[in-house]
């Protein structure tokens, strides 16, 4: 094996350790982060956090087993994607982060803080290299905000 091989070689498997390594810190950082963020991102504006959501000691999202879980996801995704193309595995990686925490706290209180929305929108700015040019970014975002849109009116509508 010669120096040009030995040098791939390492690179790969620097790139392959660093995805395990975001991996198991995105896995475990959703439930350290969860269940810390301020009480009142996860109320409706105007509204007084309840006491469990004040309670600093009480764990919104139990450690067992969702560190586990999110942590084996999270490595594999890491792999997998930094197999295809590394460069598009930390944007996606950062989206995917951020959707699972705004799931989380849409499925445990019903609400999706806007703080994690406006990250999502910021995170956008690193899939930028890997849009087929301006027209079919203004595509995605006419056709994000449609659908989103379209659920909101069929909610106002089924809800009055």
């Amino acid at each position: 094996m010669d120096n040009t091989q030995l040098t791939g070689t390492l690179i790969t498997v620097g790139k392959y350790a660093l995805a395990v390594f975001a991996g198991v810190l995105l896995g475990n950082g959703a439930v350290w982060l969860f269940n810390r963020i301020p009480a009142e991102w996860l109320t409706e504006y105007g509204e007084k956090p309840s006491e469990e959501l004040r309670d600093p000691y009480t764990q919104r999202l139990k450690s067992y087993p969702w560190k586990y879980v999110f942590t084996m996801f999270f490595v594999a995704a890491g792999i997998y994607m930094t197999w295809e193309d590394w460069r598009y595995s930390v944007p996606a990686l950062a989206a995917m982060w951020l959707l699972l925490e705004m799931s989380v706290s849409d499925i445990k209180y019903m609400i999706v803080p806007d703080q994690f929305i406006m990250l999502l929108a910021v995170t956008g700015f690193g899939f930028l290299p890997f849009a087929g040019g301006w027209k079919m970014m203004l595509l995605g975002a006419a056709l994000g905000f449609g659908v989103t849109g379209f659920a909101a009116l069929l909610g106002k509508v089924i809800y009055k």
